[in-house]
């Protein structure tokens, strides 16, 4: 018997170390995953915090509250912290993300130091071991868990909340009370948004009182109050910590409380409580093996009612009090709060599923004899699927930015795949960067690759000038080479490619990041030394091919016959050219390329026809073989009105003139405020070219001025027989008054007939003065 008694103690022995030894690893493992992101470069709402609410004297942190992220209580203790160590410098943080990572990354740890400690005080070492696996791979909870904004610590403070509820409910100590009064006050001191939850924590409480009313109506009034005591202590407690929190918003409340992002419509849509599904669906992170355990198991505890007064019939309500209840009032308020307020519920989310896992084994007795072994398969199936969505959501992101578009969600995070500013900033500047540079800046966010720009001390065109600085550099400056930074560089070439500039893109790295930086060759000059270098030669039939590099430095490579690949040592960042001539003939090219896009390569920039190609990997880069015929450059027809004279072109003769406002020249063309329509550049297709095109671009540009919010509209018009088939337009804005501001707008028609009319026009959509100059129409026939 003594034997017995041992073996069956050492057993049990075994199973307790197993258990604590496999909790102690996925805490190290997730440590260690948020050690190897903690230096991830800071990001656009980062940067933003850290400049205006952490790195900030003290009472500008509480008191400053002029957009919705200033998470006080989370920037309070970072400025505190910061102050502390002597960091008050955004250039150091920059460069060391980690010192200011490291405190959610504190709050991470903690926070899983609590689930364990739930999980075994109410629960029991299985339930707490499977919620700790659910949680670290969670993807919304890695997402989010090292951001240098409140979210991470906000998860702390409400499964703190969590915990001491708990724990009052089975000790009755007033400390307890007291610590659900503190969390409830800092978390909502963090993020208002969390009152979503805190009133998750009230309703089910009020619930809870209401039973119990229900159940001892017959009870006189004292009876009803010591059944009662439990929830009547913990909704003042919770309310208490509430109002603190309100009283502590009081320096900032109206912005708080009163912005344009809390207000709400007032009307039920019922299509709002899709945003439920899309978060649950994100929670579960793909791990839907863990619903064939889940479903059953909750079904079971929900039909044998009598556990439902247990501990964790109790957590499992109480879960879903604070997993619903934030989404119904989002729903009754039409005004769904932002996906990412969410992600604090994936800490009660876990234990709802733990807890649902358990009673499944508790309904399949087979399955409760292993149930140690299949949690441990289920959080080893969850580890992979972890890494199997990582990859996929890196990938989405990689397409993204080949797609033109932005990946930003409680799944899909842009700033945290693919986004390398401070490195990418700084090979540039190493290795491309001159003081002569001319640097444009495309798509970025306003509050990241500026700061580490301004950081490195390098000048830059600002992002909101785009448009009219890529066409100064082109058009007016007629620039050789400048450099072009772009979040989606293939809506950049396509930009280039649709409003037919001169110049030709090309990466000057690979792979792809969300800030990539394109040097930008005037086409002509790759021409005259493609020209230049054919000159040189005195080739013949059956010549060899040779290789020409971007500084002309030629290379002697075995012959190749056309269309085929061949081994070449590529170490130049810029298009090759191979060329190879055929009997004595210039019409047959051999082109070489990093291929970047399909449809916008070199050759095409060079207006080359493709008969044939071949592709081939050498190196980090992919070379493009093309056998090809030179083709026409298109023609061009301009059409200018600088209005110096009074029936200039398409000019009305109604048309009012003014000689005190001008943009260049004596006079320029007003609109006042009762004309509603400019006169109307007008031309039909079949007059514009000899030839039967249908394929056309028109480039139009003007320049403009206007008096107060005239907002007014240039119009792109195509009328056939009669009726309107295509109307476009364009918001002409003033960036300040009595500034004269140009505006440029490019409209391909690709399916013209010689009938077909195209009108260009001011509308004067508010009814205010306007003057205009310089207007001008180039039209394109598009023989690509």
């Amino acid at each position: 018997m003594q034997i017995g008694r041992k073996a069956k103690c050492k057993i049990r022995l075994n199973s307790f170390l197993a258990r604590n030894v496999f909790t102690f690893l996925i805490v190290i493992a997730y440590a260690a995953l948020l050690l190897f992101r903690i230096n991830t470069n800071l990001w656009n709402d980062e940067i933003y915090t850290l400049k205006n609410f952490v790195l900030v004297p003290i009472s500008k942190t509480i008191t400053d509250y002029h957009v919705p992220n200033n998470h006080i209580f989370f920037n309070l203790v970072n400025n505190i912290y910061l102050k502390v160590i002597g960091v008050s410098s955004i250039d150091f943080l920059l460069e060391h993300p980690f010192v200011i990572r490291v405190l959610p990354f504190i709050y991470s740890i903690l926070l899983l130091v609590f689930i364990l400690l739930i999980g075994k005080k109410f629960f029991n070492a299985k339930v707490s071991l499977l919620a700790l696996g659910i949680v670290a791979t969670t993807i919304p909870f890695f997402n989010f868990t090292l951001q240098v904004r409140g979210y991470g610590l906000s998860m702390l403070l409400l499964v703190i909340a969590f915990y001491s509820y708990l724990s009052y409910r089975k000790d009755k100590r007033w400390l307890f009370a007291v610590l659900v009064a503190l969390s409830v006050m800092l978390s909502v001191y963090t993020l208002p948004s969390n009152l979503y939850i805190i009133a998750g924590f009230l309703v089910f409480i009020f619930l809870d009182f209401l039973g119990i009313i229900i159940k001892f109506r017959r009870k006189n009034f004292v009876e009803i109050y010591r059944f009662s005591q439990v929830q009547i202590v913990l909704f003042v407690a919770i309310t208490l910590g509430t109002l603190l929190a309100i009283l502590l918003y009081i320096p900032v409340f109206r912005n708080v409380f009163f912005n344009r992002y809390v207000a709400g419509s007032g009307v039920v849509k019922f299509s709002y409580l899709l945003s439920f599904i899309f978060t649950m669906n994100y929670f579960l992170s793909a791990r839907w093996f863990l619903l064939i355990f889940f479903l059953p198991g909750i079904i079971y505890l929900f039909l044998k009612r009598s556990e439902l007064k247990s501990t964790e019939g109790h957590v499992v309500l109480l879960s879903i009090s604070l997993i619903v209840i934030p989404f119904f009032i989002g729903f009754v308020r039409n005004t769904p709060a932002p996906d990412r307020i969410y992600v604090v519920l994936v800490p009660f989310w876990s234990f709802l599923m733990a807890i649902g896992i358990s009673y499944f084994y508790k309904l399949m007795p087979l399955f409760q004899k292993y149930s140690t072994c299949i949690n441990l398969a289920l959080i080893a199936l969850s580890v992979v699927t972890f890494y199997v969505e990582n990859v996929k959501v890196k990938n989405a992101v990689a397409d993204s930015i080949k797609g033109n578009y932005r990946m930003q969600d409680l799944y899909y995070n842009y700033y945290l795949w693919n986004y390398t500013p401070l490195n990418d900033v700084r090979q540039f500047k190493t290795h491309f960067y001159k003081e002569s540079s001319v640097v444009l800046i495309e798509g970025a966010e306003p509050h990241d690759l500026p700061d580490y720009f301004q950081h490195f001390g390098m000048k830059f065109c600002d992002e909101e000038k785009f448009d009219s600085c890529l066409l100064n550099v082109c058009n007016d400056q007629g620039l050789d080479t400048f450099y072009v930074f772009s979040n989606h560089p293939y809506r950049f070439f396509e930009k280039l490619k649709n409003e037919s500039l001169p110049y030709y893109p090309s990466f000057v790295k690979k792979p792809l990041s969300y800030h990539n930086a394109i040097q930008v060759v005037k086409t002509s000059l790759i021409e005259n030394r493609v020209v230049d270098s054919l000159k040189s030669f005195m080739l013949t039939y059956g010549d060899s091919s040779r290789i020409i590099y971007d500084n002309i430095n030629t290379t002697i490579i075995p012959k190749v016959p056309l269309g085929y690949s061949c081994q070449v040592r590529n170490d130049d960042d810029f298009s090759r050219v191979i060329l190879d001539m055929e009997s004595n003939s210039n019409k047959h090219v051999l082109l070489v390329q990093e291929r970047f896009m399909q449809n916008d390569t070199l050759g095409n920039m060079l207006k080359f026809d493709f008969s044939q190609g071949n592709v081939a990997e050498v190196g980090p880069f992919i070379l493009t073989y093309y056998l090809a015929n030179r083709k026409n450059s298109n023609s061009k027809r301009v059409f200018f009105n600088d209005f110096e004279k009074k029936y200039d072109s398409w000019v009305e003769e109604s048309a009012c003139f003014d000689s005190n406002i001008v943009a260049g020249g004596q006079r320029s063309y007003k609109m006042d405020s009762s004309v509603r329509y400019s006169s109307t550049f007008r031309t039909k297709i079949g007059d514009l070219f000899p030839k039967d095109y249908s394929s056309f671009i028109f480039r139009t540009s003007v320049d403009y001025e206007f008096e107060g919010d005239a907002n007014p509209l240039l119009v792109f018009q195509v009328v056939r027989r009669g009726k309107n088939v295509r109307w476009e337009k364009k918001e002409l804005v003033s960036s300040q008054m009595s500034v004269w501001s140009k505006k440029f707008m490019v409209n391909t028609l690709s399916d013209a007939k010689s009938t077909d009319e195209v009108r260009i026009y001011i509308w004067n959509v508010n009814g205010k003065n306007i003057w205009i100059d310089n207007f001008k129409v180039e039209v394109l026939n598009d023989v690509r």
